[in-house]
């Protein structure tokens, strides 16, 4: 029966009527797996076409934000009011908006990693990548933010047991999405945002009340640098299904070697 399930939800898309007599929860199980997988992908591939995932409720269950407000009582205390807030908007894909995604071949490309099963070890972990990518952008704690997004760059970016210079080494790897004489810039960008993450105190910024918050434009940064990884590992993964291997040759071109 579940050889049949993964069969038809390949074919695609498929609607049905009739009435449930019973529940198979391996079944439910593998098919809110691929629905959150597909979300994953759609809310990774957004800043292709212009969207920014952190402003859609694309497959995000409580689209909700507090928002604080001061409240004054005659003959009370003053306190804090917490109210929820929408802040995001629903992800609306125009007919013209699909079929430039559908057309692209790097989004072709992971469309395939996603449905096969019989992934190599570099697009296992590409797949993964996207799926860091599509959960870190539900979430609305910054840190938390800030800690998946690079989280995604190490994925496809970091060779596994190599612990040394690693914001480095990433940086390097991730640059050669630039042309030669632009990848200062971005190797910079890499090691501040590394630098934010281990030292706060020193790289982050304080409110009045001396909490350490992230800026919006850290998060910006981080999400975008993890679009690229995703997007350089997705252009250069043919040919390297040993993903040692893959990190060897992207080291191979940057150093010029």
């Amino acid at each position: 029966m579940l050889k049949n399930f993964r069969k038809l939800m390949r074919g695609g898309p498929c609607w049905a009527v009739g009435q449930v007599t019973g529940r198979d929860e391996a079944i439910e199980r593998i098919s809110s797996e691929r629905l959150t997988i597909a979300l994953d992908v759609l809310r990774t591939f957004a800043l292709y076409l212009g969207i920014d995932p952190h402003h859609v409720h694309l497959g995000v269950s409580t689209p909700k934000a507090v928002k604080m407000s001061l409240e004054l009582r005659p003959g009370e205390a003053m306190k804090w009011n917490a109210s929820p807030a929408e802040r995001r908007g629903p992800l609306e894909l125009t007919e013209g908006l699909l079929n430039r995604l559908k057309q692209w071949n790097l989004f072709q490309r992971a469309q395939a990693i996603v449905s096969s099963e019989n992934r190599s070890a570099t697009e296992q972990k590409i797949l993964l990548a996207i799926m860091q990518y599509g959960e870190t952008s539900c979430i609305s704690a910054d840190w938390a933010r800030l800690q998946g997004y690079l989280s995604v760059l190490e994925t496809v970016l970091a060779k596994e047991g190599d612990q040394s210079d690693r914001p480095k080494k990433v940086a390097r790897r991730l640059a050669l999405f630039w042309t030669e004489g632009n990848r200062a810039q971005p190797k910079k960008l890499v090691g501040d945002l590394y630098n934010l993450r281990r030292f706060p105190v020193h790289y982050g910024h304080r409110t009045l009340g001396g909490h350490e918050v992230v800026t919006e434009t850290a998060i910006d940064q981080a999400r975008n640098l993890a679009y690229i990884a995703v997007i350089l590992a997705l252009e250069r993964v043919v040919g390297y299904s040993n993903h040692g291997d893959f990190i060897d040759a992207l080291d191979k071109e940057a150093l010029g070697t």
